[in-house]
C-alpha cells in the first residue's frame, strides 16, 4: 500500500488493528470538549479502537502538596497501563513533532506496540519521577500550557489527523 509521496518517507507502512487508550486524570467538565473529543474518537474508530479511561480526581488531592498530589495521581495512573501497550506520556518537557513527523513516529510506535498504544494524561503539577522512569516515550503537543481538557482534544485531533497521514486521506494540507 503506497502511503507517503514525499521523498523523506517510506512508500509503504504496516498498518494492523491496534488499540489505542486516552488514560487521563480528572474528568471534562465542559460539555463543549466532550462534543468534540466524541467526534474524534469516532474518526479515530474507524481507523483503531479508541477508548478514554478517566481517573477520577480524589478529594484530598486538591488539598496535597504538589510532589503528594503528582504521586498519587502518577500511582493511579501507572494503575491502569496495560502489558503489552506501549505508553506515551504527554508531558511540556516532551519532543515536539509536526503532524507529519507525528504521523511516521505513530506508526513505528504501532510497528513496535503488541496490542497498542496508551496516551497518558496526567494532572496539573505533571507527572511522579517514577513514572518518568517507568514511561521513556514524552511528547509535547507545544511549548505553551494547555488546560487538560484542550489537551485531551489536541490529541485526539493530532491522533485522527495522524491516521488520515497514513492512510493517504484527504484531511492533513501541508
Amino acid at each position: 500500500m503506497d502511503i507517503y509521496t514525499t521523498k523523506n518517507k517510506p512508500k509503504t507502512l504496516e498498518h494492523k488493528y491496534m488499540n489505542f487508550r486516552l488514560i487521563c486524570i480528572g474528568t471534562l467538565k465542559e460539555k463543549n470538549w466532550e462534543s468534540i473529543i466524541s467526534d474524534y474518537s469516532k474518526r479515530i474508530q474507524r481507523f483503531h479502537r479508541f477508548e478514554i479511561i478517566e481517573i477520577k480526581e480524589k478529594k484530598d488531592w486538591k488539598t496535597m502538596e504538589p510532589i503528594q498530589r503528582k504521586a498519587m495521581e502518577s500511582a493511579a495512573l501507572l494503575e491502569h497501563i496495560s502489558t503489552g501497550y506501549l505508553q506515551v506520556l504527554l508531558d511540556e518537557k516532551g519532543k515536539q513533532y509536526t503532524s507529519n513527523q507525528l504521523a511516521l513516529q505513530l506508526q513505528q510506535w504501532m510497528n513496535r506496540s503488541g496490542k497498542g498504544i496508551e496516551w497518558i494524561v496526567g494532572g496539573p503539577y505533571g507527572y511522579s519521577e517514577e513514572i518518568y522512569h517507568q514511561i521513556s516515550n514524552h511528547i509535547a503537543l507545544s511549548k505553551l500550557t494547555f488546560t487538560h481538557e484542550m489537551a485531551r482534544v489536541m490529541l485526539t485531533e493530532q491522533l485522527y489527523r495522524s491516521l488520515t497521514i497514513l492512510h493517504n486521506i484527504p484531511y492533513h494540507h501541508s
